[in-house]
């Protein structure tokens, strides 16, 4: 889906059923496509092991958990920047 989609930001749960997001990361890395496209790896656990694991395999940043929305936003934000402004006609 990533592939197809090329989001702006994939935010990934590090604790998912099946696949953890750890192994995610790597798997998106390791598309060229996806290369530049920042990965965050969100997690309850406050392991420095998860997060130096997480940034091995190439995640832009681990936030903890538990965080607000609006938290969620103003990271996202400085994460990604200031939106361009439509141009003008």
């Amino acid at each position: 889906l990533a592939t197809r989609e090329r989001p702006d930001l994939i935010l990934l749960d590090v604790v998912m059923f099946g696949m953890d997001g750890l192994e995610v990361c790597k798997r998106l890395r390791a598309d060229p496509a996806l290369a530049e496209t920042p990965i965050v790896l969100l997690t309850v656990l406050d392991d420095a092991g998860v997060r130096d694991r997480g940034r091995e395999l190439g995640a832009t940043a681990v936030w903890l958990k538990p965080f607000g929305p609006e938290q969620l936003l103003e990271r996202v934000s400085r994460l990604l920047g200031p939106k361009p402004r439509a141009a003008s006609l």
